[in-house]
């Protein structure tokens, strides 16, 4: 199997919820991107580092680990 006959069959695990949590964890890394530059933004960062492991945790699980 190719390198993304591979990543597909493994994306095609994901639910509704997995998906959703990779967008949320996409925001909170783009707001720490954004966070960088101080005076675009007034927000504790562990606040978002938090939010985006949370919402990272079931997505590589069934990402990795999901038979």
């Amino acid at each position: 199997m190719c390198f993304f006959g591979n990543f597909n069959q493994r994306i095609k695990k994901f639910t509704f919820l997995d998906l959703k949590s990779i967008e949320i964890a996409t925001f909170c890394f783009t707001v720490l991107l954004i966070k960088f530059a101080p005076k675009i933004i007034v927000i504790r960062k562990e606040w978002f580092i938090t939010i985006m492991v949370l919402a990272l945790i079931r997505p590589i699980y069934v990402f990795f680990f999901k038979k």
